[in-house]
């Protein structure tokens, strides 16, 4: 019987789309079944609820989608192991930022394995005996773009169905197409966390804008955000844009796909804006990055951020 690793999803839409291409580019280095386990988004409870964003692609590892069916591939033992880590995740890696003891050759749990290894082969090479894989943060360009074109098959959304809101939006940026440019505010939840900047208080729009203008003559400007009260209040005067306001967190796919058919674009700091980047494949395009994504860091290093995509300063 081939064997099974088991990696956690969790997070929203950006972040799942990591731990998918996580999941792929392990199916293609061990000789293993892989699945993913999307049984929490039956759970919900907590602040900052997510969906389960992945049922809109054409993905190629199969998920797990309720916790009767996680159990029955797991042994008591490991299902209790796996309680344990969940536990520790919640309480001393977030508050303590401390490390769980890992043994390479006997531990069938791996948790956060960017604290233990550098890159995925280097993992790949120590993970003999493990069977599930939890708050996975394998998040870069490098080890990703070897395998960009096969998961961009995977999640073109070519059958996606926008209702008549949406394709009035798609329709305006299809007509503006050469100098269409996406920008995406993230707040929410940033706007409590310790780590992450929170751009929309910073001078990074202003000047990812400015930028913007000086190289594209009569750029029109798609703003979406998880946050329409403050973009209504701050770009509402602003020429050429339009606010794309009529998608709330049940419809995220949507601003996702729209946000890709721009052809140049103004992130945020949050995974949903680096995958809209990395899905552009449009020749001659702008992509903008905050120079800085958090607190505690001088510049965005390369590996998680190309240098073709142009680094805005915050200040």
């Amino acid at each position: 019987m081939q064997e099974t690793i088991i990696v956690n999803l969790h997070g929203g839409l950006g972040n799942q789309l990591f731990h998918y291409s996580f999941a792929k580019i392990l199916s293609k280095k061990l000789d293993k079944q892989i699945l993913l386990d999307a049984s929490d988004y039956k759970i919900k409870m907590g602040y900052n609820v997510r969906n389960f964003e992945l049922k809109y692609f054409d993905t190629k590892i199969d998920f797990i989608h309720t916790k009767f069916d996680l159990y029955k591939k797991m042994d008591i033992l490991l299902i209790c192991n796996l309680s344990i880590n969940k536990i520790y995740n919640n309480f001393f890696y977030k508050k303590q930022n401390k490390k769980l003891y890992f043994n390479p050759k006997k531990s069938k749990i791996l948790f956060a394995p960017d604290l233990y290894f550098k890159n995925i082969d280097e993992m790949v090479k120590n993970i003999s005996n493990i069977r599930y894989i939890l708050k996975e943060r394998f998040w870069n360009y490098t080890d990703l773009y070897p395998y960009k074109n096969e998961i961009l098959k995977d999640i073109t959304l070519d059958y996606i169905k926008l209702d008549d809101k949406n394709n009035r939006v798609l329709l305006d940026i299809t007509k503006n197409q050469m100098n269409s440019v996406g920008i995406h505010i993230r707040r929410g939840d940033f706007l409590i966390r310790d780590y992450p900047i929170n751009l929309s208080d910073s001078k990074y729009y202003h000047n990812a804008i400015k930028f913007i203008k000086r190289k594209i003559n009569k750029a029109r400007f798609f703003i979406f955000s998880d946050d329409k009260e403050f973009v209504k209040s701050h770009f509402n005067k602003m020429n050429n844009c339009k606010i794309v306001d009529i998608n709330d967190d049940s419809n995220v796919i949507f601003d996702f796909y729209l946000m890709r058919q721009c052809r140049h674009f103004i992130m945020a700091n949050s995974t949903l804006s680096w995958w809209v980047a990395f899905c552009n494949t449009y020749k001659n395009s702008i992509i903008l990055t905050p120079k800085r994504w958090l607190k505690r860091q001088e510049e965005v290093g390369e590996n998680y951020a190309p240098k073709k995509w142009i680094r805005i300063g915050i200040e």
